[in-house]
């Protein structure tokens, strides 16, 4: 069962590659290590970082789907079909 904020990913060769919830794993991971960050937003990224606790960024919830396809044809469902 998948929840609104599933982040999905498919595996590629040796590699896992993240197409759902890729931006917010990139900014939790910004958190985390601030000077990731770019240049023109490292200050704020930095700021932002100094206000949470780390510690609450233990585990992230990471289904897998065994092809790209069907990762594809989960998001599709997901973003076109009426909450139930």
């Amino acid at each position: 069962v998948f929840d609104i904020l599933t982040n999905v990913a498919y595996k590629h060769k040796d590699t896992y590659i993240v197409i759902e919830g890729n931006r917010r794993l990139a900014a939790l991971k910004l958190l985390l290590k601030p000077e990731l960050a770019p240049k023109n937003l490292k200050h704020t990224i930095l700021r932002l970082s100094q206000q949470i606790d780390h510690s609450t960024i233990t585990k992230v919830k990471l289904s897998v789907s065994p092809t790209l396809s069907d990762a594809i044809r989960f998001i599709t469902n997901r973003h076109t079909k009426p909450a139930v």
